[in-house]
């Protein structure tokens, strides 16, 4: 029984075997049909146009074709053609398909032939070239040679300009030669040009070279049309800076703008001049103009002629660059930037700090000072042949102390204090600090537009203490050269202190201007409070309301225009209110004004 299972297993598999080599015959097969069917026109033909690839074979649709060139510098595996250049001649190119159906292959090839581009251009000027000539185009034109740099000569022709790559050419030419080329059309840099010369001949020598110049500015140039190959070998009178840079190469900086030209120094034929000698004078120079990438300065040939050094006045330049470096500044715990250029390119150098300690010669900040100390910096300034000692002060305003402290000194002496803003008064350009015990505020006469602070903000204040002899009646305030710094501690609220009005009127006392300036002021000014269970008495002819005191015959008044929640339609006399948040601000009168007002109904 076992023998008999395993004869059946074997026949059974010899017949599968079968089956998959007639499966895989078929395939060849067809594929070989497909092969033999296949035909393409171009075969053994001369071209010069773009080839059409079949994809597929009538009545052999499952049968898959790939094209491949042998030379895809003139073929391309999809059938395009780029003609090859006349002194190369036709080109021969192997198209090959590959024909295939599951694992079954064939290829069949193809011979196509690449017409070379004919040799039918002859120009008249170099005008017609630019005007007719296409890329790749042989042609012949004549023209005088004005500027030869490096790899590059510059022929010209009636004041047109054309660039030609002379690599090959063995025989001498000299600057004046008018000669005559055979040559192909190129372009790189996006500048049009001759090269791959095939004939160079001297029709003639000794030719005046005619070159004007014309004034430029570095901006202009700048401004060329880079894809206008005609400006290519113009000549440009341009002034400016002339700079020696780290790697030895040359440019010529704007004197009106931040433009430059990368200066490149001819050195065919003409006895050098010694630019290195001419670092950062001020010269007028007849430059060629070769080209300009994108990114970068547009390169200029100085061929060794036409360059003047001028002697220019800059004293206003150098003034001005100075009177905006020396400013005397005030620094907490920061360092300070010490300047190194002007705006109109005067050099600042050589910073020496009195006081290292603190800040150094570098202007980092080392340690602050037990006391307000002055630091000063000294430097030299240099514009040209312009040369000055220079110096500014740091103050560094040293500890800060409380506001009844500060409050001890003169008027005009500077003081460092913190406290915590109350509140803002844009009509007198200035705000309110409180100290955080609560007991004393001080008008900041400063504008707060300018500072980046908040209500809330705890701020360190450096200025002058002086009085406001108007309607403030001698007010205490700081000010004078106010400098603001909220980056010691970060933002907090304020704190509202609840009181009665007379709580606050009590504390109010009139300042008598022939008093010594040393007296005590400012005690209650810009402190925050809250009243609890008040009543609003009268409403004047300008709006504004008053709070009576019990006790006193002076009152609290503020604008009902500039109050948050009460309106004017919804006051009445005798108004009794749940509570009112000010911040408070003398008034020449005797009473107080308070301002920054919400009132809970």
């Amino acid at each position: 029984m076992k023998k008999y299972l395993i004869l059946f297993f074997m026949i059974g598999f010899l017949f599968v075997l079968h089956g998959c080599n007639n499966s895989k015959n078929e395939d060849l097969s067809k594929v070989k049909e497909a092969r033999d069917t296949l035909l393409l026109s171009d075969n053994n033909q001369v071209i010069d146009e773009n080839i059409s690839l079949p994809e597929v074979i009538s009545g052999y649709s499952e049968v898959i074709i790939e094209w491949s060139s042998d030379n895809i510098d003139y073929l391309s595996h999809d059938g395009i053609i780029t003609r090859p250049k006349n002194n190369l001649g036709d080109q021969t190119v192997t198209m090959k398909a590959t024909l295939s159906k599951n694992e079954a292959e064939a290829t069949k090839e193809f011979t196509i032939h690449i017409k070379a581009l004919e040799f039918v251009n002859e120009y008249t000027s170099i005008s017609e070239f630019y005007e007719s000539s296409i890329l790749d185009d042989k042609l012949v034109l004549q023209g005088i040679i004005t500027l030869i740099y490096d790899d590059y000569i510059v022929l010209t022709d009636n004041g047109v300009n054309l660039l030609l790559n002379p690599q090959g050419i063995s025989i001498n030419y000299e600057l004046g030669d008018k000669v005559e080329i055979v040559g192909y059309h190129n372009k790189t840099n996006q500048l049009h040009l001759v090269d791959d010369i095939e004939s160079f001949k001297v029709v003639s020598s000794g030719n005046e070279i005619i070159c004007e110049s014309e004034e430029y500015g570095i901006k202009d140039i700048w401004e060329l049309d880079t894809k206008d190959s005609s400006n290519l070998g113009n000549i440009y009178e341009v002034t400016g800076e002339l700079v020696v840079n780290e790697d030895n190469t040359f440019s010529l900086n704007s004197l009106e703008s931040d433009k430059s030209l990368d200066i490149l120094q001819n050195i065919y034929g003409t006895a050098l001049v010694d630019l290195t000698a001419l670092d950062r004078e001020i010269v007028k120079m007849d430059l060629f103009y070769l080209t300009k990438n994108t990114s970068e300065n547009p390169s200029m040939i100085f061929n060794n002629t036409g360059i003047e050094v001028l002697e220019l006045n800059f004293q206003e330049e150098f003034d001005s660059d100075i009177v905006e470096t020396i400013n005397d500044i005030v620094s907490y715990q920061e360092d300070i930037i010490l300047k190194l250029e002007g705006a109109n390119h005067t050099t600042f150098s050589e910073w020496t700090s009195d006081h290292p300690d603190f800040i150094n010669d570098n202007g980092e900040f080392i340690k602050s000072p037990e006391h307000m100390t002055v630091i000063t910096f000294e430097g030299k300034a240099n514009l040209r042949q312009y040369t000055q000692d220079v110096s500014f002060e740091v103050t560094m305003p040293g500890p800060s102390e409380s506001i009844d402290s500060a409050l001890t000194n003169n008027d005009g002496e500077f003081v460092h204090i913190q406290g915590i803003v109350t509140s803002f008064n844009p009509h007198d350009k200035g705000f309110f600090i409180q100290n955080e015990t609560d007991d004393k505020g001080l008008f900041i006469f400063y504008d707060s537009t300018n500072a980046n602070i908040e209500v809330g903000d705890r701020v360190s204040i450096y200025g002058q203490l002086g009085r406001n002899t108007g309607y403030k009646n001698n007010q205490r305030m700081l000010g004078g050269d106010i400098l603001i710094t909220n980056g010691e501690v970060s933002s907090q609220t304020f704190t509202i202190i609840e009181a009665k009005p007379e709580d606050i009127i009590n504390n109010y006392n009139y300042y008598d201007i022939n008093k010594p300036l040393n007296q005590e002021g400012g005690t209650t000014d810009g402190l925050r409070y809250t009243i609890k269970d008040v009543t609003l008495n009268s409403l004047d002819a300008f709006n504004y309301v008053y709070i009576n005191s019990e006790e006193t015959n002076m009152a609290l008044v503020f604008d009902i225009e500039k109050v948050e929640g009460l309106t004017i339609e919804e006051y009445s006399d005798n108004l009794a209110i749940e509570s009112i948040t000010f911040t408070t601000e003398r008034m020449y009168f005797g009473n107080y004004r308070i301002v920054d007002v919400i009132i809970n109904q």
